[in-house]
């Protein structure tokens, strides 16, 4: 018998930099693949041996040194009033700093799930033969947490997390993850958000982005439902994912250029499109490339046999305003979830504002002819992106086959866009009690998964929250 050799390539960069890159949260090419790691750390300098290909197992001496390099990523307690600074002045990359702790669940098929713990952040003890590395199974979720902006230093609170938690479990179950007790884990992550409290930015527009993530950890090769699983929860302070502003004013935003090109699908029938899963983002990097090589800067995605429906822009939902000319009435336009786009919050929220607003708003296909028309013969007066790193993006050009055709709004963002997201954004951080919005600290929320029983003698249960380092 011969041995059977698995050769796995992962992207796995950890390169300090303000080019895309290593331990930062945008869907971007990473810089260094999984042997070829560089490291940029003030207390290190790694050696050529490091940077080539390894034609040996590394010393364990020198293993300690490569991870407790990365370990020093995370920014310390203390460092949060320099980090805020920057985050205030516009210098802080998106999703380039994480907070010091993370939260972390294990689940194995014969015990479920067994309780959390907040540690410091640092690197994950995984084996290479991991289902996640082998089978991407693996989905996400992303969500924030804002502090009250009009009462100084005010109280902090999750938006609308109870949609984020009820999407992962619905990725989950399609990736055969296993899924969560949906209000014990909303607890859980206040609980960890609470502890976490002072990296929450106190500043207009700025958030705490929380990822939620659950891997497939089982160590054995072979496509088959895992038998573990490892559930996380990083965070990162993070300003607009989209911060340039119009020369118009600081309300309006500049807009964005689009390639619609048929040559590309972001996701098919039956697939999973409407999954939160690392492989639906990690296809659509080249082909972003590719519109930012021709001056663009998204994908509006196509789908169905033909190529001609509007689905997604980027890694947001999309809206398109309609004007009637006669009225002047204004409907609101969003793809419907045929299963190949993600039931966005950001966009089940706009839905819902929408009537409170006085404005009409519909579910429907919508072809990338109808958008060209529209756009040229004025009854499309406004396209925008809808989602959480972004929350409203406005669009001013697309490119298709058939030539450029540009939003009469310009470069700046339509009045409805900047009304939509001016709504969201005071919902998200002004003193106004909104059912969207989650405290984090909460004396009658009910039980987390941090008071489930670990082990202990006579039936003493565990500590509220079991936090080390």
């Amino acid at each position: 018998m011969s041995p059977w050799l698995r050769p796995t390539y992962v992207a796995f960069s950890t390169r300090a930099s303000s080019r895309p890159a290593s331990l930062r949260l945008a869907n971007t090419r990473t810089t260094t693949p999984f042997y070829t790691v560089q490291i940029t750390a003030t207390n290190y300098r790694p050696s050529s041996e490091m940077l080539s290909p390894p034609r040996a197992i590394p010393s364990l001496t020198r293993l300690r040194t490569f991870f407790a390099a990365m370990s020093t990523n995370p920014s310390p307690s203390s460092a949060v009033p320099a980090v805020m600074q920057r985050l205030e002045k516009g210098e802080l990359p998106w999703g380039s700093v994480f907070s010091d702790k993370m939260l972390t669940m294990s689940w194995t098929k014969s015990a479920g799930w067994e309780p959390p713990r907040i540690v410091p952040y640092g690197p994950l003890a995984l084996p290479p033969s991991a289902a996640v590395f082998h089978y991407a199974m693996e989905v996400f979720e992303g969500l924030k947490a804002y502090r009250n902006v009009d009462a100084g230093d005010g109280p902090v609170r999750l938006f609308r997390p109870q949609l984020n938690i009820k999407r992962l479990n619905h990725s989950a179950r399609r990736l055969a993850l296993p899924t969560v007790d949906e209000n014990k884990f909303l607890n859980t992550l206040a609980a960890f958000v609470d502890e976490q409290q002072h990296w929450v930015p106190n500043i207009p527009g700025s958030s705490l982005y929380l990822r939620p993530t659950l891997i497939a950890t089982d160590a054995r090769i072979g496509v088959r439902r895992s038998d573990s699983a490892l559930l996380y929860v990083i965070a990162s302070p993070v300003a607009s994912f989209f911060a340039n502003k119009s020369a118009l004013g600081a309300k309006y935003q500049k807009g964005l250029s689009l390639l619609a090109d048929p040559k590309y699908v972001r996701a098919w029938k039956g697939g999973v499109g409407n999954c939160k899963t690392g492989g639906n983002y990690a296809s659509s990097i080249e082909p972003t490339e590719v519109a930012k090589e021709k001056g663009h800067d998204q994908i509006l995605w196509l789908s169905d046999e033909k190529r001609q429906l509007v689905t997604e822009v980027g890694m947001m939902n999309v809206f398109f305003v309609f004007r009637d000319a006669a009225t002047g009435r204004r409907k609101l336009v969003t793809p419907r979830l045929d299963g190949t786009i993600l039931d966005g919050v950001t966009r089940r929220s706009i839905l819902e504002l929408a009537p409170g607003m006085n404005i009409e708003a519909e579910e429907r296909d919508i072809s990338i002819m109808e958008v060209c028309k529209g756009v040229r013969n004025g009854k499309i007066s406004e396209i925008f992106g809808a989602g959480t790193a972004a929350v409203v993006s406005p669009v001013h050009k697309v490119e298709t086959p058939g030539g450029i055709v540009a939003v009469k709004q310009k470069e700046a963002s339509g009045d409805l866009s900047v009304i939509l997201r001016e709504r969201l954004v005071d919902i998200h951080q002004s003193g106004e009690e909104h059912q969207w919005m989650v405290p984090v600290t909460d004396d009658k929320r009910g039980s987390s998964y941090f008071d489930e029983e670990e082990g202990q003698d006579e039936g003493v249960r565990a500590s509220p929250i079991a936090v080390t380092g």
